[in-house]
């Protein structure tokens, strides 16, 4: 160990100097050791070599977070997924001749939800078929009128090549 008053700054010369004035005579073929004193290095208290103690709670933390943001979202899916079949089923004994009370029995739900999956299905019948008859329609008819005009012309293009032909 080093003690605190004596200074263990790196001086080239001045450890030869030392060396020199402690060495003792010798005479050939008479071999001495020295010995120098090692510094043990020092490492800051949080140099990136091993990560602290707050760096791994905040990763357990984001870590926790991201599960139960993925068991959340997984949730509102399978959720939203009996939703949407419960609604197509009330729909579809609805449509077949069922009553509501036999519907909400055949469920187990209540009357009410099976009237408010019903009104659900028939607003929503209602927008598909106003988007389907004001975008997808209309776009379909002028393909349709290109299409045809198109075999229109190759007609018309084939008649005068035949009227060509014969003269």
């Amino acid at each position: 160990m080093v003690s605190d008053n004596v200074d263990t700054r790196s001086n080239v010369e001045g450890n030869e100097e030392l060396e020199e004035e402690d060495e003792p005579e010798r005479s050939e073929g008479e071999t001495t050791t020295i010995q120098t004193r090692e510094e043990t290095p020092t490492f800051p208290s949080n140099s990136g070599i091993t990560p602290s103690l707050e760096d791994s709670e905040e990763r357990e933390e984001e870590e926790d977070n991201e599960y139960f943001e993925t068991t959340k979202k997984t949730r509102n899916r399978a959720s939203n997924d009996l939703l949407e079949w419960r609604r197509i089923t009330s729909f579809q004994y609805y449509v077949t001749g069922k009553d509501i009370p036999w519907i909400s029995k055949k469920m187990l739900v209540s009357q009410r939800t099976v009237e408010r999956d019903i009104s659900y299905m028939r607003h929503n019948a209602k927008q598909t078929m106003r988007k389907y008859f004001t975008q997808t329609l209309p776009e379909e008819v002028l393909k349709s009128l290109a299409r045809l005009n198109a075999v229109n012309n190759a007609a018309w293009d084939m008649a005068e090549s035949e009227r060509e032909g014969t003269r």
